[in-house]
This record gives C-alpha cells, sequence and structure tokens, in this order.
C-alpha cells in the first residue's frame, strides 16, 4: 500500500496524481476481477488511506467513474460485519470451485480473534484440543484456494516489486502535506489571535 501512496505522491502535478490515481483503481478494479482479492484489498486500502483521501484538489480532477469503482469496492471489501461481504465471495468461490486468492488479513484476524479465547492448556495441564483444532480448520480453510490453481503470465519487467523499499508511513504524509497543505480551523483561530486591537481597528 506504501509503494502505491508513494507512485501517487511522486508527482507535484495535482491532474497528474489524479491520472495515477485512475490508474490504480483501474488495476485493483482488474485485480477483483481476476478475484485477486488480497492485492485488491491492498490497492484498496491505499486509496482509502487518509494521506491519499486528504489530496482533495486531486480527487476532484478525478472522473466520477472512476469514483463509482472506489465506492463498488469499498461496499465489496468492507470491513462491516467481519468483512461479512468479502467472505461471502470467497465461499462462492470454494462452492463453484473458481480460481482465487484470499485476503491474508482474514487468516489473521481469525487466529488473533481465536488466541483470545480459551487457553492452550486448562487449570490441570491438559491441552485444550479443541482450540487447536479451530485454528487448523482456520489455515485449511485459508489454503482451500490451492485446490484450483490460477495461470499467470510472468511478466519479467514487475519484478522489481520483489525488492520494494518505499517511504514511512510518516514521509509519505509529509509529503502530502507539502503537495496540498491541510487547512484547519485551529490554525484560523491562531492566527486571529495574534491580531492586535490596533490591527483590528485598521481592518
Amino acid at each position: 500500500s506504501y509503494f502505491v501512496i508513494e507512485q501517487i505522491l511522486c508527482y507535484d502535478k495535482k491532474k497528474l496524481r489524479a491520472k495515477m490515481i485512475e490508474k490504480f483503481i483501474l488495476v485493483a478494479d482488474e485485480l477483483d476481477a481476476l478475484r485477486n482479492f488480497n492485492d485488491c484489498m491492498n490497492i484498496k486500502s491505499c486509496l482509502t488511506h487518509f494521506i491519499i483521501r486528504n489530496l482533495h484538489k486531486t480527487w476532484k480532477l478525478v472522473g466520477q467513474e472512476y469514483k463509482n469503482i472506489v465506492s463498488k469496492l469499498n461496499r465489496k471489501y468492507s470491513f462491516d460485519k467481519n468483512f461479512s461481504s468479502l467472505r461471502e465471495h470467497i465461499e462462492q468461490c470454494k462452492k463453484n470451485n473458481l480460481s482465487y486468492i484470499p485476503y491474508f488479513g482474514l487468516v489473521l484476524k481469525d487466529i488473533a480473534f481465536n488466541e483470545e479465547g480459551h487457553k492452550y492448556t486448562n487449570e490441570k495441564r491438559l491441552i485444550n484440543i479443541q482450540k487447536i483444532k479451530n485454528i487448523k480448520n482456520i489455515i485449511d480453510s485459508f489454503f482451500a484456494f490451492k485446490q484450483n490453481s490460477l495461470f499467470v503470465r510472468h511478466i519479467y519487467g514487475l519484478e522489481i516489486l520483489n525488492e520494494l523499499n518505499p517511504k514511512s508511513e510518516k514521509e509519505l504524509e509529509t509529503i502530502s502535506n507539502c503537495l496540498e497543505p491541510i487547512f484547519t480551523l485551529a490554525k484560523k483561530k491562531i492566527t486571529v489571535k495574534r491580531m492586535t486591537r490596533t490591527d483590528i481597528t485598521m481592518i
């Protein structure tokens, strides 16, 4: 996600930034069509990240048809009800034997939720077999996508993506604020407080 954000912020003209946002929206839409839920979620998360979301002048130049795609992806990849919409699509893929790449964050979330429950051993130091079975079921369910191969042609020019070293979130936020400074009401109040009575009289 940070790599995508950096690619958008590398242009100092908002028109070019808007074009780059539109490009990544199309990439995310294509990934969704290929049922690559993991990478689609990564790009969708970038487009809704506060660093990109705060580029208000840039977003005004993004076409409405692209914004409609983002809205569609937001509904499908929504966090609501424990990713119920995305989980439903994944189950449909399993049911219809369709190839897909699951969102890795889901298995981590489910394992973390299971970890917060009962311990691996009880008070009598007996192993909690049911908890171990639950984690096994989560992992097995995740790796079910390997049953159907997804054939993708190897593109040598994209090998650069294996060695990404994007800037940190703090660095990207600084660049974003330089490109499109955020005007806040708090700053306006500070300016007013510094005005003297003479200044007000002159106005």
